[in-house]
C-alpha cells in the first residue's frame, strides 16, 4: 500500500537503491552535468533604450504584450525544467543499464593460466571500480531528477496558489506514486489536480495504490472533468413575439373556446372590433 508522497522531498521512491558509498568520483561528473545544464541555458540579456518617448508609443499594444510576457516566460522555463527532467531521467537509464552490465562477471576459462587468472581478476577489479561509479552518478541523476520534477509542480501550484493557499501542504499530506508525480510534472493542470487530491485523500489513495498507467489514466479523466466548462443555461437570441394589436386598442374578451358556440364567438370578437 503506498503511503509516501513522491514529491513532497526526500529521495525518489522510485530511484532504485545501491550499495554505493559516496566518492570523490560521482562529485566531479554531477558538477560537471551541473555546469552544463547551467551553461545550456539563455543567459539574460539586458533591455536596450532606444530614447524615444514613451508617449510616442502604443500604449494599447504594449499593455497586450505586457500581459502576454509573464505567461510565455514561464512557458519557456517550463519547457526548459522539462527539457532537463528527461536528459536527468535519460542519464539515469543509461547508467542502470551500464551498472547491469558491470554487474556480469567476466567468463573464466577452465584451462586458463595463472597469467590469464590474474589479468582476468585485474579486468575485474577494474569493472567493479565503474559500476561503483556508474551507481553513484545514477544515483545522483535520479536525485537531481526528482528534485526538477518538484520544481516544476510547485510552480505550476502556485500558478493557481490564490485559489487555494493551502494547496501545497494538503497535496503533500496525501499519497502520490512515483506514477502521479511523472504524470504532474506534464500535466498543464498539476494545480488544479493537486487542489482536487488534497481535498479528497480517499481518491488520493486510491490512485497512488495503482499502477503507473492505471494511476496516469485515472489523472487524465480527472484531468479531463477539471477542464470540462462548466454548463451555461442558454438564452435565446431569438425576438420576441409580436404583440397584435387589435382595432380601436381593444383587447379580446376571455372567452371559454370549448363552451362558446361559433356564434358567440362571433359576437364577442365583432364587439372587441376585430370582425365587421
Amino acid at each position: 500500500m503506498t503511503t509516501e508522497n513522491a514529491l513532497a522531498g526526500g529521495q525518489d521512491p522510485s530511484a532504485q537503491s545501491t550499495d554505493a558509498s559516496q566518492t570523490a568520483a560521482n562529485s566531479e561528473p554531477a558538477q560537471e552535468a551541473r555546469e552544463t545544464d547551467q551553461a545550456q541555458e539563455p543567459a539574460p540579456t539586458e533591455a536596450t533604450n532606444s530614447g524615444e518617448p514613451s508617449a510616442a508609443k502604443d500604449d494599447g499594444k504594449s499593455a497586450s504584450k505586457d500581459a502576454k510576457k509573464p505567461v510565455a516566460d514561464q512557458e519557456r522555463n517550463f519547457s526548459r525544467m522539462r527539457d532537463k527532467l528527461r536528459n536527468k531521467e535519460a542519464e539515469n537509464a543509461a547508467l542502470l543499464k551500464e551498472v547491469e552490465r558491470l554487474r556480469r562477471p567476466l567468463p573464466v576459462k577452465q584451462d586458463a593460466t595463472d597469467d590469464e587468472r590474474a589479468a582476468l581478476n585485474s579486468r575485474q577489479s577494474v569493472r567493479d571500480e565503474m559500476r561503483e561509479q556508474a551507481e553513484e552518478r545514477a544515483e545522483q541523476a535520479a536525485k537531481e531528477a526528482h528534485v526538477t520534477r518538484r520544481e516544476i509542480f510547485e510552480a505550476k501550484v502556485s500558478a493557481v496558489q490564490d485559489r487555494s493557499p493551502e494547496a501545497l501542504a494538503k497535496f503533500y499530506a496525501v499519497p502520490c506514486s512515483p506514477g502521479m508525480a511523472d504524470y504532474l510534472a506534464e500535466s498543464d493542470k498539476a494545480g488544479e489536480i493537486a487542489i482536487h487530491l488534497g481535498s479528497n485523500p480517499h481518491e488520493a489513495r486510491r490512485i497512488s495504490e495503482l499502477s503507473g498507467t492505471r494511476a496516469a489514466i485515472e489523472l487524465a479523466k480527472l484531468e479531463g472533468r477539471l477542464q470540462a466548462p462548466a454548463e451555461v443555461r442558454r438564452v435565446s437570441q431569438a425576438p420576441a413575439p409580436a404583440q397584435t394589436r387589435l382595432a380601436g386598442g381593444a383587447s379580446p374578451p376571455a372567452v371559454q373556446a370549448d363552451k362558446a358556440s361559433v356564434g358567440d364567438l362571433q359576437a364577442m370578437l365583432k364587439k372587441a372590433g376585430v370582425l365587421n
